[in-house]
């Protein structure tokens, strides 16, 4: 706050919500944890422990989902930066940001008393990957104007390239800035919903824990196929190999993980049980078997690689890959369902071995070609 104060060359809206995340996570400092030292200390029967577990509770709840929405206005704030160019000004003004801050606080209040626990479990989830997915996007955007400022330098004015440049580097900087408080926020909040969690009978634990892996393998995924898309290096037959890899692991993010807290939630005698856990079952031995085999391929498509030397661009066709994940995807589905459980776990340990074993005997491959080349080079010299 008080670097906020001195800072002169942060704009109001952005040092607005930079104070209302400050206050809120001040809030917690200040009352929260104190309160809950108390809570502890205190014994269980004495009627100051129920007061003191009732004040902890309120302002808890309140702070803690100011805290998330600090962090939401905060990506959304320089997404819209970075989006808009010259219109952010006009449309983000000082006034709207405050305007913004008072109703996430008066939401933060109203959602804290009336609303349920699995409700409130529900919004913060959306808002973590919500965000997650915006600074995704934020990353892109920025270096998608980066290299077109190293595309157009040489056709422009000097003045203009360095006026685009620096814009793009503070816009780079603020960003980035944003980011690590969203991964400081991740880290600090994470063992308390862990902690909250384990008090729960509804399995509460697992259901954050699956809910941040699957916002893992989303952001990452997304990220992978946005790197492949713009790679311009890699050859069509790897780029289909690792694209089907990073569908199959999307899948587990978007589908696999979901489900599951899905059958963690609900009642386990209700038909949408049976429902959810059938659909969760056959999706996750489909889309876990493709991420095997799509990674015994990456290994296979190496070996030939290496080993195959010039013949390797003639026999492995970009064609000949497409069949090969096509087939990949389908004896995933055939051995999914109807196979029997050893048989399914003999195929994966069987699939991962050899995948294990392929990529010692490529290692062994570059370290001979390393020394070969090394032995040449020395021979040249002499």
């Amino acid at each position: 706050m008080q670097a906020l104060r001195k800072t002169s060359s942060l704009p109001k809206t952005l040092k607005t919500l930079l104070l209302s995340l400050a206050v809120s996570d001040l809030g917690v400092g200040l009352l929260v944890e104190p309160l809950f030292v108390a809570f502890l200390v205190m014994e269980k029967n004495s009627t100051a422990y129920s007061t003191v577990k009732l004040a902890r509770s309120i302002p808890a709840k309140i702070l803690v989902f100011a805290s998330h929405f600090g962090v939401f206005a905060l990506v959304v704030d320089r997404f819209l930066a970075i989006q808009l160019h010259l219109r952010y000004q006009e449309l983000v003004t000082h006034k709207r940001v405050v305007a913004v801050v008072i109703s996430l606080w008066v939401f933060s209040a109203s959602i804290s008393f009336r609303s349920p626990r699995i409700m409130r479990a529900v919004i913060a989830l959306v808002c973590v990957i919500t965000t997650g997915l915006l600074y995704c996007k934020i990353y892109a955007s920025v270096r998608h104007h980066t290299n077109q400022i190293h595309r157009d330098a040489l056709q422009v004015q000097q003045a203009t390239q360095n006026e685009d440049m620096a814009n793009a580097a503070r816009l780079k900087k603020s960003s980035l800035a944003t980011f690590y408080v969203y991964f400081v926020y991740l880290v600090c909040y994470l063992p308390l919903y862990c902690v909250m969690a384990s008090a729960e009978g509804l399995n509460l634990t697992f259901v954050f824990f699956n809910a941040f892996l699957s916002f893992t393998a989303i952001v990452l995924n997304i990220i992978t196929m946005q790197a492949l898309r713009k790679t311009s290096s890699l050859p069509k037959t790897l780029k289909t190999l690792l694209l089907s890899l990073a569908v199959s692991d999307l899948g587990v993010g978007l589908l696999v993980h979901p489900l599951y807290v899905a059958t963690l939630v609900i009642e386990k005698n209700s038909t949408a049980y049976s429902t959810v856990e059938l659909a969760r079952s056959i999706q996750a031995k489909i889309l876990v078997f493709a991420s095997n085999f799509g990674v015994f391929a990456l290994a296979v498509d190496r070996f030939l690689a290496i080993h195959l030397h010039l013949r390797y661009q003639e026999l492995v066709t970009h064609k000949r890959v497409v069949a090969v994940v096509i087939s990949v995807w389908v004896f995933s589905a055939s051995i999914s369902y109807p196979s029997h459980r050893i048989m399914r776990a003999v195929i994966v340990v069987v699939c991962v071995t050899t995948t294990g074993l392929l990529y010692c005997k490529i290692y062994a491959s570059v370290r001979h070609h390393t020394n070969q080349i090394h032995a040449l080079q020395v021979r040249m010299k002499i």
